[in-house]
């Protein structure tokens, strides 16, 4: 242990990645790791940390249940899908009926060779990097195995800089989407989880090869949501926090958009330009926020996919009011989906423009607007009302302004557009 390139009292970096000093798998375990045995049914969940592995972890569990019942126990999902780097609280190396599920955050390089060369299945989840940022800094507060943060905005500079449990974010995700003609991978947006559960799931059996009933489908979907999770002690780690390995609950909302809570106006500018660094040459679309859908309190616009009207559709609900930080949040702009096509599949991809949109009402260049596979993303700005307390922009954006005129005949377009496309 005298010889760890250490990070802080709680981490240690090694290839680039820093790992955990109390959980006993220094440099030479971890290079053991390559050599774990994969059996060709072998399934692996990957995600960079808080990313949504307890949510895929359930997921996944079910799935199996539904399609081999003879191997469901009765046990905890922790120990039902052990963390493959786990020395503390998990036993990669018990024994298991086929299929196992494995999870893990390590990067491809050291995965363990059988994941490669037997084609290991991979359900890789990710998600937005703002909101693991602040789900992290309330994770890294519970969990006893990681320094406490010393304020939000401390950690908010260690998660850009790659200081925190695992490394950087940016490079976990470059890595795993850069190795898909190596791997066989199949991504997962956390977001797209929020917004069509269902759907999302079939996707998994489709690529794991599990042909459930459309009643099995509903049970994986009604047991895996939020709510019914967070009470499910074999899902929630509720066991980890008798043992006061946290010391809080780790299942907080379930939701995106919960960093506009947290980021100042300055914060959200300084990572957008990190993002825009850091990934302006790669094709990664994030969700940054989903809205609710409630009738009595949203607008609802049509989305067109390739020329065609979608019956999906785009919500901007009437801000309500929250708790307003010392320096006012970025106010958000309307989150605009289409789906383009990517070779023989779709992407969906959501955008939100920022409010301070410059008068040509065209969205500016940020991460907030990536281009998909070299198809550029563009959409309109519109108004947003501020939410109590809180300025619409920042004091060095006072000489800003929306394009009223265009904006309104956006949407008066896009409303006729709708209506004449209603069945009568």
């Amino acid at each position: 242990m005298e010889n760890l390139d250490l990070v802080n009292q709680y981490l240690f970096r090694y290839k680039k990645r820093n790992f955990l000093v109390n959980n006993k798998l220094y440099p030479e375990g971890l290079d053991a790791l390559r050599d774990f045995e994969i059996r060709p049914t072998d399934v692996m969940l990957i995600s960079y940390p808080k990313s949504g592995t307890i949510w895929m972890q359930q997921i996944l569990i079910q799935i199996m249940d539904a399609a081999h019942p003879e191997r469901a126990e009765d046990a905890t999902n922790r120990h039902r899908v052990p963390l493959l780097e786990g020395r503390v609280l998990d036993d990669p190396y018990k024994e298991a009926e086929d299929p196992r599920v494995f999870r893990t955050h390590l990067p491809p390089d050291m995965l363990p060779r059988g994941v490669k060369d037997k084609n290991i299945k991979i359900v890789y989840v990710w998600r937005n990097p703002k909101d693991i940022l602040v789900s992290f800094y309330h994770f890294a507060e519970s969990w006893v195995l990681l320094e406490t943060p010393e304020s939000f905005e401390a950690f908010f500079q260690q998660f850009l800089d790659g200081e925190v449990y695992m490394g950087s974010w940016f490079d976990h995700i470059r890595d795993f989407f850069s190795a898909q003609d190596q791997l066989n991978i199949h991504f997962v947006k956390y977001e797209d989880l929020l917004q069509d559960l269902r759907g999302e799931v079939v996707k998994i059996c489709a690529f794991l090869g599990k042909d459930l009933t459309a009643e099995a489908v509903g049970h994986v979907v009604e047991v895996s949501t939020f709510k019914n999770m967070k009470t499910d002690p074999k899902a929630n780690y509720k066991d980890l926090m008798e043992t006061q390995s946290y010391t809080k609950n780790t299942m907080r909302k379930g939701t995106a958009g919960d960093w506009k809570n947290f980021f100042t106006v300055a914060q959200n500018e300084q990572f957008d330009r990190v993002f825009r660094e850091e990934m302006s040459d790669f094709p990664l679309n994030c969700t940054w926020e989903v809205k609710a859908f409630a009738a009595e309190s949203t607008a609802l616009l049509p989305c067109c996919h390739g020329g065609r009207l979608s019956s999906d559709r785009v919500a901007h609900p009437i801000t309500a009011g929250r708790p307003v930080r010392a320096e006012p949040r970025p106010a958000a702009g309307p989150v605009v989906t289409m789906t383009l096509p990517l070779g023989n599949r779709e992407e969906r991809t959501t955008t939100t423009f920022a409010a301070d949109t410059a008068a040509t009402g065209e969205a500016p260049t940020s991460p907030l607007s990536l281009p998909s596979r070299g198809r550029a993303v563009k959409g309109r700005a519109r108004e947003e009302t501020p939410r109590p307390g809180q300025s619409q922009r920042s004091s060095g954006d006072s000489h800003h302004s929306l394009h009223t005129s265009a904006v309104r005949a956006f949407v008066s377009a896009t409303l006729l557009t709708r209506e004449a496309a209603t069945p009568r």
